[in-house]
């Protein structure tokens, strides 16, 4: 869940925006006189820590491995055709052959709800028309 801020009244905003400055006021004088008294600790730049001593750990050298990277061939796309002006053949389908495959649509889509079984149901069959 993510934070939102809620629409505040003006008074709201004007208190809010107080009670932030008074805060600022009290803490930016206090936080200074800590670190400039001299009882604050003397601060150095970070160090590492001491680390125990550890056992040495068997170190061998890695003979190198050469792999055979086969050479990569070249490929181009299959050159584009087109059949020849006239060629072509584009039919259009009849009003009888558009019921027919609708009809024939209707019963592949019954059979595979009934093979698939109970639960799954075929979510997008193709319409009549």
């Amino acid at each position: 869940m993510t934070w939102k801020p809620m629409p505040a009244s003006r008074p709201a905003r004007i208190w809010r925006h107080a009670a932030a400055g008074g805060l600022a006021i009290v803490l930016v004088p206090a936080l200074s006189a800590v670190a400039a008294s001299p009882t604050a600790p003397h601060i150095t730049p970070a160090q590492p820590r001491p680390v125990p001593a550890q056992r040495p750990v068997p170190v061998h050298v890695v003979p190198s491995h050469r792999v055979k990277v086969p050479a990569m061939r070249a490929w181009h796309a299959p050159k584009l055709t087109w059949p020849a002006p006239g060629a072509a053949t584009a039919a259009l389908l009849t009003a009888a052959s558009q019921d027919s495959q609708a009809r024939t649509s209707a019963a592949l889509a019954d059979q595979r709800a009934l093979r698939s079984g109970p639960g799954n149901e075929v979510v997008a069959a193709p319409s009549a028309g």
